[in-house]
């Protein structure tokens, strides 16, 4: 658990780092060192500060575990301690040091850094280490019991008081030792040259230690327990060694294990005796005296059996609703009958827990928690997970969990749900809260105070099947419900596939249909057009060209005479009848290519169009008209107007648009109309638009008609974030005499 509290604190600390090391300066500050209590205050704030230099005794370092030295020490000055995180340093490069091998417990030393809020306390990440001299410890007083279990001793060297418990080795340098004070566990870590490569003599012995008080936490830098981290041989000392036989330890029956009397557990060695019920891998036993089971962890694996009369020296842990022994030492006086095991239905357990917490007296007869029971039931389900597979017995509308371990066989086929199953196995009754005793029965809000019933059966023997499952069980039943209403769904969607088939099918000849149909009436029309404009060209446009060629004939003739007088008033008449042929065409062509005004404003023509447009449209379209409005000439009025039906059509049903916004601005002088389209459709890149060769007329087409006006056009476009189409024409830049048609 230290260890990975150490790893948790090196990832906290690099992504806070990550944030700070950004505010570092280029040089630090010179100042007076900080006292360190000060410093940590800064740990509080979001922001990250500039270097600090802090100076105290060097109080614990790691020591490096085989070849990977470990940069982290815990430094004192009196104030508060705090630990130096060089890890987190180095790795966000805020550190290039050595590796502190020359700092070493004792040391007065500078240090230069960053300081951060860390996983639990504030860290320091140093940037420059200076070691100054060598001298004493800082005192290490005696630990307030309170603030110690607490986690306010952080950082700070305190002295504590402990039984040992149990102890393992942590890679080949430390120990770290689980001791209890005051009822309650901490930690302890001590390096192997202090202890030596074995601790059993020290399991059950009070010993005194010394050092600095660090906080095993969670992910979430939540306080879990104290642990004491000891550097100097001379502050571990055995205050009383553990007796040389565990089992001449205070001698209990197993019915009173924790209970209060005049001798109080006082976190030693208790002795006992029971008759094992169950022996699992690891050293996991229950025993069982009478109706009262209790779990024991041993300290070494174990080669008991159950019905083996066992002897046992162990520690009481209270970490489940129910004291069990851990770190026990076992060895076998005999051997008798196993306990038989009590047939026992739920509702008589949770009747017997209730009635012992109403009356404020223990269960009676016993609340058969780690007793070998035997319940019957029906299966109601099956889970299967990597642990194995748990089976829900319910039997009068009470259930119970079987948990099936998974290093047992393969359950036989006939459990399965729907079957009557008689289980045997040890008892666990998980209590739903704690309870107060001291309430009357009106104020306890806990009228059921079993969260759960699980029954962990010693082995597939364990389980025998009363009656198999009913063939047209309810899984069964679903199943073939299941199957019914594929059936159902596939020949409902059989049915609404073949109909959207005879749909598409039906809109396709409709659409075929209905294009002929378009296509005949466009030829038509077109022909009509044709005619039309062939009458009227030969009406106007021939006769005066005709005009025009007589005149010139009449020119030509004065000329072979040498009549030169006469060829001027004939010229004169040419040229204005071919003038007005010029404009006949123009008119012609410019019917053709461009939208009428027909008597209208050109804002009143900009908003028929967008009024039109907008019919049977989801999306809104606005028109804003600003400045002095006046009517351009309708060649540049009418390629206007298509340029913005272009465009609103392009926003539209291109760019699925669902607000357009057309704004057109009259400024003069010069006299100028802009005209700008904006959408807030899907875009595009304008870079990539389809054109002419892929059959796309529509944006050249609008670029043409503003070239021809002597205008311009820009569209501004990207996926994602709409369109906007900006046309702009100075009018006097291009007259009716000038246009090309």
């Amino acid at each position: 658990v230290a260890m990975r509290s150490f790893q948790w604190i090196t990832v906290l600390c690099g992504l806070q780092v990550a944030v700070a090391s950004a505010a570092l300066p280029a040089t630090e500050r010179s100042a007076a060192p900080v006292p360190i209590a000060e410093a940590k205050l800064l740990a509080a704030d979001a922001e990250p500060h500039e270097p600090i230099r802090l100076r105290g005794t060097v109080t614990w370092c790691w020591e490096p575990l085989s070849s990977r030295p470990r940069p982290h020490f815990i430094i004192d000055d009196g104030t508060a301690g705090i630990w130096v995180n060089g890890t987190a340093a180095q790795y966000r490069g805020l550190w290039a040091g050595p590796e502190f091998a020359a700092v070493s417990v004792g040391d007065l030393v500078e240090v230069s850094g960053l300081v951060i809020r860390g996983g639990y306390d504030a860290n320091l990440l140093p940037t420059a280490v200076t070691v100054i001299s060598s001298g004493p410890l800082p005192p290490a007083p005696p630990v307030v019991v309170d603030d110690f279990f607490r986690g306010r001793w952080q950082g700070r060297r305190g002295t504590a008081v402990g039984i040992v418990q149990d102890g393992r080795l942590r890679g080949d340098q430390k120990w770290l030792l689980s001791l209890e004070l005051a009822g309650r566990r901490f930690l302890a870590e001590v390096p192997i040259a202090i202890l030596g490569a074995e601790i059993d003599h020290l399991i059950d012995a009070e010993v005194r230690l010394s050092g600095v008080v660090m906080s095993t936490f969670n992910t979430r830098g939540q306080f879990i327990r104290p642990r004491v981290l000891v550097s100097v041989a001379t502050e571990f000392a055995v205050e009383q060694a553990a007796p040389a036989d565990p089992f001449t330890a205070r001698r209990i029956d197993l019915a009173d294990l924790d209970h209060h009397g005049p001798q109080p557990a006082s976190g030693h060695r208790l002795c006992t005796v029971g008759t094992v019920t169950s022996a699992r891998p690891g050293g996991r036993l229950t025993v069982q005296q009478g109706l009262v089971g209790v779990r024991v962890q041993a300290r070494e694996p174990v080669d008991v059996r159950p019905g083996d009369r066992i002897e046992i020296a162990g520690f009481i842990d209270r970490s489940r609703d129910f004291a069990q022994l851990t770190g026990a030492m076992i060895r076998t006086i005999g051997r008798e009958p196993a306990p038989a095991a009590v047939d026992v239905t739920p509702q008589e357990l949770t009747a017997t827990i209730v009635r012992a917490v109403r009356s404020g007296q223990m269960a009676e007869p016993t609340d058969y928690d780690g007793c070998l029971v035997r319940f019957s039931g029906t299966i109601s389900d099956i889970q299967r997970s990597a642990t194995g597979t748990t089976l829900t017995l319910v039997a009068s509308g009470s259930s119970l969990f079987v948990q099936v371990d998974r290093r047992m066989a393969t359950l036989p086929p006939t459990i399965e749900v729907g079957a009557r199953l008689a289980a045997t196995g040890i008892l666990e009754v998980n209590l739903a809260a704690p309870f107060d005793r001291m309430a009357g029965p009106e104020e306890r809000p806990y009228a059921e105070p079993i969260q759960q019933l699980s029954l962990l059966p010693r082995s597939l023997a364990d389980l025998t099947v009363l009656e198999p499952a009913p063939w047209w069980n309810a899984r069964r039943l679903a199943v073939a419900a299941g199957s019914l209403a594929l059936f159902l769904i596939a020949a409902v969607g059989w049915a609404a596939a073949l109909r959207r088939q005879v749909a598409v099918q039906a809109a396709r000849v409709a659409g075929e249909i209905r294009r002929r149909h378009d296509a005949e009436i466009e030829f038509q029309a077109s022909l009509r057009e044709r005619n039309r404009l062939a009458a009227n060209l030969h009406d106007t446009l021939l006769q005066t060209l005709g005009g025009a060629g007589f005149q010139l004939d009449t020119c030509r003739r004065a000329v072979a005479r040498n009549n030169l007088a006469d060829t001027s008033a004939h010229l004169d008449i040419a040229r204005r009848m071919l003038r007005h042929a010029a404009g006949e065409l123009r008119s012609s062509v410019w019917a053709l290519r461009t939208m009428p005004q027909a008597g209208r404003s050109f804002p009143e023509s900009v908003a028929t169009i967008v009024e039109q447009l907008a019919v049977g449209q989801a999306a809104d379209l606005w028109l804003s008209v600003t400045g002095a409005t006046f009517d351009p000439p309708d060649f540049i009025a009418g390629n206007l107007l298509l340029v913005a039906q272009e465009a609103i059509r392009n926003a539209l049903h291109h760019g699925q648009a669902t607000t357009v916004a057309v704004d057109v601005r009259f400024s003069t002088p010069p006299s100028r109309i802009e005209l700008a389209v904006r959408d807030d459709g899907r875009g595009f890149d304008p870079g990539t638009v389809a054109g002419p060769s892929q059959g796309h007329f529509g944006i050249q087409g609008m670029h043409e008609r503003l070239t021809s006006l002597g205008g311009s056009l820009t569209i501004d476009s990207q996926p994602g974030h709409g369109t906007r189409v900006q046309a702009s024409v100075e009018i006097g830049a291009l007259t009716d005499d000038d246009a090309e048609p």
